[in-house]
């Protein structure tokens, strides 16, 4: 058999498997990012999470969570980088989501004096959250910490 032959049937699915068509719209692919992270398999939930980002028809809003998802992914994979800028774009829409604030502080964690500002930003902006406010003002204290305060 040659390799291009070989290569085509590597390529088939198993046996069984169900090829399904590309999701075409924002609550398929959320479904499709859940069911990602239920079964581990996140580089294909981030890549489902940057295609649901790059719908040109979405709402402010719904970007926003689309960007909050692929931030949460690339924290998993260890791309802290890449996650600190898709929070900080969510941030542009909801400038005060205590959640997403902590996320970046944390995602910022190699920066202590930028992420001190958004952990103690989390903390103001938790109002009647008390874990959120508590998880915030650790983050803030061990930052401190590091920056030798």
């Amino acid at each position: 058999m040659n390799k291009i032959v070989l290569g085509i049937l590597l390529a088939l699915p198993a046996p069984g498997v169900r090829l399904h068509a590309a999701p075409n719209n924002f609550d398929d692919l959320l479904r499709r990012i859940e069911a990602s992270r239920d079964r581990d398999e996140t580089w294909l939930a981030l890549t489902y999470a940057d295609q649901l980002a790059a719908f040109p028809e979405l709402t402010a809003s719904q970007r926003a969570e689309a960007r909050r998802h692929a931030g949460e992914i690339r924290v998993l994979v260890g791309d802290f980088a890449g996650a600190a800028k898709n929070f900080a774009s969510v941030l542009e829409v909801k400038p005060e989501d205590p959640d997403v604030l902590l996320m970046l502080a944390e995602a910022k964690r190699d920066r202590p004096d930028e992420a001190l500002v958004y952990a103690e930003r989390a903390a103001l902006a938790a109002g009647g959250s008390v874990a959120t406010r508590t998880k915030a003002d650790l983050l803030a204290g061990e930052l401190k910490i590091d920056l030798g305060d």
